[in-house]
């Protein structure tokens, strides 16, 4: 009597399935069984959301920053025009000594660069993020990470011999199926008792 195991892949009853290369011809099958691994992977108990959160590493600040597009390079000049003659001191509700714009009384436009200390100030180059003091954790989901139930890995099977070579099942295979043909080869001699 021969016993071989091997995974079959995914086959749909009743096609055939061939034995490995180097398993010896068929003359009897006498019985198989397939084991489904993944029905003996369930677990008892589910995960918890906060547990799974908890579990996870929080997310550093360098990360998060190196993440993050820099503010792009910008320039914020301001363009006046002139009215003819430059406004009193607080004719704009300013302090005293303080004008909106002393232009000079010019008429035609100009253009008061921001740079520098005066006014608004330019962006020369691209401004980066900062890192912040405190890493970035994972909150907890409201529901459950949940294992299927834990199944018998084994399910029976009935073979049939097709050739000396193939066997057809009675149920499916499914991938990662370990199917064990137990069989007489050919020339071999089986006794009665």
């Amino acid at each position: 009597m021969k016993i071989i195991k091997w995974v079959p892949g995914v086959t749909v009853s009743p096609n055939a399935i061939t034995i490995p290369a180097v398993a010896s011809d068929i003359a009897a099958v006498l019985g198989a069984e397939i084991t489904r691994v993944p029905n003996a992977l369930g677990v008892a108990t589910n995960h918890l959301a906060a547990a799974v959160a908890a579990a996870l590493a929080d997310h550093p600040q360098a990360d998060i920053t190196g993440a993050l597009a820099n503010h792009p390079v910008h320039a914020h000049d301001l363009i006046s025009q002139g009215t003819g003659a430059p406004p009193a001191g607080g004719a704009y509700g300013l302090g005293a000594g303080l004008n909106a714009l002393d232009d000079g009384g010019a008429v035609a436009l100009h253009t008061v660069p921001g740079a520098g200390a005066t006014g608004v100030q330019n962006n020369a180059a691209a401004q980066s993020h900062g890192n912040g003091a405190a890493a970035v954790a994972h909150a907890a989901g409201a529901g459950v990470l949940a294992h299927g139930a834990v199944v018998n890995p084994v399910v029976a099977a009935v073979a049939t011999r097709l050739t000396t070579r193939t066997i057809s099942l009675d149920v499916n295979t499914q991938l990662g199926d370990i199917l064990t043909l137990a069989y007489l080869e050919v020339g071999e001699r089986a006794l009665v008792s």
